[in-house]
């Protein structure tokens, strides 16, 4: 059988240190420490990427009207434009009075007799029907207009006036009848008679009543060229 206990020894001598022993699994996390001091500014960060356009911004109102600017230089010629179109065709003008030739004189007692488109003197020989004055201008006759006034006789006078070129008649002549004293008898023609410078112009005259027996009737005689 199994004895008693026996009584405790003594204490024995303090042994060696022992060797370290396996690194202890990781304890739990510590609480949170107090918080440190507000540390310094940091340097400037590098400039962001630019920004999306903003919305168009609601018109402004309109502004006072600014100031007159100095005048421009002038500009060059520009080119020449196209030719416009016609334009109507205007109103008939008038026909003007052109050159008007005068003459004057009583009757001759010859049958015929010529004179110039201008003057006074009649011819009733040596190439009278050469009498005339050469034309300045060349132009066209239109009228002939003759006023015979009746000066003293007792016959009626019947009296032609025909326009003469380069000794020719021409186209322009009329005829009246001289009746009575102290009256005035007229006639008139218009046509047309060409003449170029140079061309001598005259006027042929005739009468019904010659000699002793023929009245004084004073003869006036208008021409117009144009």
């Amino acid at each position: 059988a199994k004895g008693d206990v026996g009584a405790v020894g003594a204490t024995g001598a303090k042994g060696d240190v022992g060797a370290v022993g396996a690194t202890g699994a990781k304890g739990d996390a510590g609480a949170v420490g107090a918080t440190g001091a507000k540390g310094d500014v940091g340097a400037v960060g590098a400039t962001g990427a630019k920004g999306d356009v903003g919305a168009v911004g609601a018109k402004g109102a309109k502004g006072e009207k600014g100031a007159t600017g100095a005048k421009g230089a002038k500009g060059e010629k520009g080119e020449k434009g196209e030719k416009g179109d016609s334009g109507a065709t205007g109103a008939k003008g008038t026909d003007s009075a052109g050159v008007v030739y005068g003459f004057s004189s009583l009757n001759a007692s010859t049958a015929s007799w010529y004179s110039s488109i201008s003057g006074s003197t009649i011819d009733s020989d040596h190439g009278p029907e050469y009498s005339g004055i050469a034309m300045p201008v060349a132009c066209s006759f239109k009228t002939l207009v003759v006023s015979a006034r009746y000066i003293s006789g007792v016959a009626s006078n019947t009296l032609s006036v025909t326009l003469v070129k380069n000794a020719v008649n021409q186209t322009l002549a009329c005829r009246l009848t001289a009746v009575a004293p102290g009256n005035t008898y007229s006639c008139s023609v218009r046509g047309t008679v060409p003449v170029v410078v140079g061309d001598v112009m005259g006027l042929k005259f005739t009468q019904s009543v010659m000699g002793a027996s023929s009245p004084f009737v004073r003869i006036s005689v208008g021409t117009t060229c144009q």
